[in-house]
């Protein structure tokens, strides 16, 4: 076997690096650069998630009219997130349980009625329930909340890549006071080792139901794109 880093390549464009470092976190850096053998599969879905350094105290005031949501849907239980974004930085300020999507549209009416509100939440409620003519996205438009997000849900390593990039560069916060529930899912969150992909719960409001939302926000909000050379060229960062 011949192990031959993405540095050896002198016919990469000078800055294409330096945009895989801000890109990556360390341990793909490892595997995408350096050409290690890493294990990507196994141990904490957010290990770049801080607790001090990624904590915020957030204050809402009357300046901030707009706010971002995060949310998932589920039987008996939905987990919303709340955001604001303030000088280019995400800060999550709230966490919010209900038991269906009507209970999450009356919540943001009361709660929040003089506020603009963006929407990223599973891009499965575009469909229709059995027990409502309506979506889930159609229920949540009724709260007057501006959808921003795909017809499909990202890919998960994609969002999880998004997020751990977020936090690595400090571009969200969580006020962990606020936000016990989504604090303690992201700490708790593992990879199942059999599947290798994220451990999925079962019930209502459950850990994965937590980080799901997050990673609905993060991906809208913070989105990265995997770099290779063709997508370099194709983004417009470098074009020879």
């Amino acid at each position: 076997m011949i192990r031959v880093k993405t540095t050896d390549n002198i016919f990469l464009p000078e800055d294409f690096i330096e945009t895989l470092y801000d890109t990556y976190p360390d341990h793909l850096v490892k595997a995408y650069i350096e050409g290690e053998f890493v294990n990507m599969t196994s141990g904490s879905v957010f290990p770049y998630f801080d607790r001090v350094k990624n904590h915020a105290d957030v204050k809402i005031g009357p300046e901030d009219k707009e706010i971002w949501l995060g949310g998932d849907f589920n039987s008996g239980g939905c987990a919303t997130l709340k955001a604001v974004m303030q000088d280019g930085k995400l800060y999550i300020f709230g966490e919010q349980v209900t038991k269906d999507t009507f209970e999450t549209r009356d919540e943001l009416k009361a709660r929040h009625p003089n506020t603009k509100m963006f929407g990223c939440f599973d891009a499965t409620g575009t469909k229709t329930t059995s027990n409502s003519s309506q979506s889930d996205l159609d229920i949540l438009s009724e709260a007057g909340v501006t959808l921003v997000m795909g017809q499909s849900n990202p890919h998960i390593n994609d969002s999880l890549l998004s997020v751990n990039n977020a936090f690595i560069h400090q571009n969200v916060f969580v006020d962990v006071n606020r936000c016990p529930k989504l604090t303690s899912a992201i700490e708790q969150h593992a990879f199942d080792p059999k599947t290798g992909k994220p451990d999925k719960f079962m019930g209502a409001a459950t850990i994965d139901d937590f980080t799901d939302a997050l990673r609905y926000l993060i991906w809208v909000t913070f989105p990265v794109t995997k770099v290779s050379f063709s997508t370099y060229n194709g983004l417009g960062i470098h074009n020879r």
